[in-house]
């Protein structure tokens, strides 16, 4: 007796599925593969390839026309032959701007792989296609069709006559409602027919309903059967929210009428790592993902709010303008479905066709009465020894509406891989963030790679949260706690950390070096009645700044210590216009020494009064007869603060910058050290300012 047998003995079949998908006892000896090839005996009754939203596009590149997503679709198709597939489903999308010519492209692609729809060894496989909404409309979509063939345009859509394109790309009728039968069993596919795409609550495929109500005494209740659609049927897989969900026609007459449907969907791309893809409650309903690319709004869990998301239905257009963290790239997203048909049971394996590794355990789909699918249960777990790695960085937030993009100190959080091999799949992480304030900040992020396979290179590299520190409620010391979910919320052992945000420096030092790339945003308003004192060393000779602010294309500028390099070599310090700045130059700057250097610009209610000091020598005392300004902007150290952008950063060291305003000490900065970076001190205000655009260097 083998050991499967032994297992069996004493228990009735279903019994036996249930125990062994439930407690995972396979897991440890084969993450990925184990529960489908232990149950998968014999032959299967049928194999299916499963794809969807395959979006080959009609390009012009260097004056030639190219078919993107043709390669990925043939090579799909040969992987496909090469499992002995009887059928190839692709549920809609198959011509991304919905052209005949990229139909056509769909066509050749197919006949390339099976020659008159048929494998190497003569055996029929067969084609269950339907129309999406972009072979629908997609030549309205950026005016695609008008774009490529100008006022002919329409000629070439697919829409003008769906029958004729559809006959000349894969030389078979076509019907709005088509039924094939397939080694026994039955396959229905609705084409995508009605304008047009609403992204909720889809009416694409309105024939449906009514084809099955006249045809329902025709399906075999005692026998599952397959029903292909674009749109995913609502309030199944995925959840209520599922972009592009069609009205619920469906959903409410297969779970009224027809336990025995399987439908299989696509249209929202949703990643198909995530275990929520496959659902069975009543009926059966799967949505195949996409095999062009993966979207990010369409595969998120409830609290539907990620850092790295694409923005989800709901999520206010402010909370996703202030995000640090960019949309995560998932344009490699490449999925499909393999599917082994047995009497009592489907199983479905998960293919990345970017690399061909595995997206998960396959899932197994109990066709008995009443029995569920399990999958998906064992929790993500990091590896022995994994750490979290926390520092400061910055980023620019995503902007948007009336929130500017702007640079912003951020909280970096580098975190190690959840992919212990005897664990279950990362899908994405809880952030804890709890700070001595007694505030506590709970962020999710996409794992780097969670919608690629699971030994893929991506999917095995560390997932980088960022949020800007005014994002966070939480400051002080920081209790940091970061656990890895699987895709329906099973959460794995977390690791933690401590970081520091108290305004306490760890240490202070002599400077703090820029090379070129960081600044620092003073706080400071650059305008008249302003003085500054700063003690620095110019570490290149370009053309850079080190303390300003700049408004209106150079008309309003507040200098208080720049330097031109090249063939002047100089100091200088502006108020207005570029011109004025150079008459008031003095001085042949040298980068080899420390300087200290004084400076002011006032205005007495007549005249602008600025002077510069070096070394206590007096450089620049001019008085002219001009307006007083006030650029309204934030000086910076380390740069110019052009229209609230860093420009002429420069590669400094600084030992301590006095800012007055108005007589008044504003800010004393003293360079130091905080978790391991250099920042600045400002013993006025009690509190650090950290550097943007990468770490200071602290001696």
């Amino acid at each position: 007796m083998n050991s499967f047998q032994h297992c069996r003995a004493g228990m009735t079949r279903g019994e036996f599925l249930k125990l062994a998908l439930c407690s995972g006892a396979f897991a440890a000896a084969h993450p990925l593969r184990a529960v489908a090839e232990t149950l998968a005996s014999g032959n299967p009754n049928l194999v299916l390839g499963i794809v969807s939203d395959v979006h080959v596009s009609m390009r012009r590149k260097n004056g030639q026309v190219v078919f993107e997503g043709e390669e990925v679709l043939r090579r799909t198709f040969e992987w496909f032959r090469s499992r002995r597939v009887d059928a190839v489903v692709i549920c809609g999308d198959m011509a991304d701007q919905g052209l005949r010519e990229e139909l056509n492209a769909v066509g050749r692609c197919w006949l390339s792989v099976f020659p008159d729809d048929r494998a190497p060894d003569g055996r029929r496989v067969e084609k269950l296609f339907v129309y999406g909404n972009h072979d629908w409309e997609g030549y309205k979509y950026g005016d695609a069709a008008r774009k490529y063939f100008g006022a002919e345009g329409y000629d070439h859509a697919i829409n003008k006559d769906l029958g004729a394109a559809w006959r000349a790309a894969f030389h078979e009728e076509y019907a709005p409602v088509w039924r094939k039968e397939v080694k026994g069993y039955t396959f229905v596919g609705a084409h995508w027919i009605a304008d047009h795409c609403r992204g909720w609550d889809e009416i694409g495929v309105p024939q449906a309903a009514p084809w099955f109500k006249s045809n329902m005494r025709t399906l075999d209740p005692k026998k599952p059967f397959f029903y292909l659609q674009h749109p995913p049927l609502r309030n199944t897989c995925h959840g209520p929210w599922h972009w592009g969900h069609d009205i619920g026609e469906m959903t409410r007459l297969f779970a009224a009428s027809f336990p025995n449907a399987i439908a299989l969907t696509g249209h929202s791309h949703a990643s198909l790592s995530d275990d929520r893809a496959i659902w069975k409650k009543e009926f059966v309903s799967i949505n195949a993902g996409s095999l062009k690319y993966t979207g990010l709004e369409y595969g998120d869990l409830a609290p539907n709010i990620r850092e790295n998301d694409g923005g989800m239905h709901g999520l206010s257009a402010e909370m996703l303008a202030r995000r640090v963290m960019r949309r995560m790239s998932t344009g490699d997203g490449h999925h499909g479905l393999l599917a082994r048909v047995y009497d009592d049971r489907i199983i479905f394996e998960r293919r990345d066709f970017e690399d061909m590794g595995l997206l998960g355990e396959d899932w197994v789909l109990p066709l008995e009465k009443g029995a569920s699918v399990r999958h998906g249960r064992a929790a993500p777990q990091f590896a022995e020894g994994a750490a979290l790695t926390v520092r400061i960085g910055s980023g620019k937030n995503r902007g948007g509406g009336g929130v500017k993009s702007e640079d912003q100190v951020a909280l970096e959080i580098e975190i190690p891989p959840a992919n212990r091999p005897v664990a279950g799949r990362v899908f994405d992480y809880r952030v804890t963030i709890a700070g001595t304030n007694g505030a506590t900040d709970e962020k999710f992020v996409f794992a780097e790679g969670f919608h690629r396979s699971a030994t893929s290179k991506r999917a095995q590299s560390p997932t980088v949260f960022k949020v800007a520190l005014g994002a966070l409620s939480a400051s002080g010391d920081l209790d940091i706690r970061v656990a890895p979910r699987n895709s329906l919320g099973a959460e794995g052992h977390a690791l933690t950390a401590k970081f520091s945000l108290s305004d306490e420096p760890d240490a202070f030092v002599e400077y703090v070096e820029s090379n070129g790339t960081q600044y620092i945003d003073t706080g400071i308003v650059g305008r008249c009645g302003t003085n500054a004192e700063m003690t620095i060393q110019w570490r290149s000779g370009t053309d850079s700044s080190f303390l300003s602010s700049r408004r209106d294309g150079g008309d309003t500028r507040f200098i208080l210590c720049s330097n031109q390099g090249g063939s002047f070599g100089h100091y200088y310090m502006a108020h207005g216009g570029y011109e004025r700045a150079r008459d008031t130059t003095a001085s042949v700057r040298n980068p080899d020494a420390v300087v200290r250097i004084a400076s002011g610009i006032i205005h007495d209610g007549e005249n602008v009064k600025y002077a510069m000091r070096l070394n206590g020598t007096k450089e620049i005392n001019v008085v002219r007869s001009e307006a007083a300004i006030d650029t309204g902007l934030n000086m910076y150290l380390f740069a110019q603060n052009k229209n609230g952008s860093a420009a002429l950063k420069s590669s400094v060291r600084c030992y301590g910058v006095k800012i007055w305003q108005d007589g008044k000490l504003v800010r004393d900065f003293r360079p130091c050290m905080k978790n391991g970076a250099g920042c600045l001190y400002d013993a006025v205000a009690r509190k650090i300012f950290y550097p943007l655009g990468g770490s200071l260097v602290a001696k």
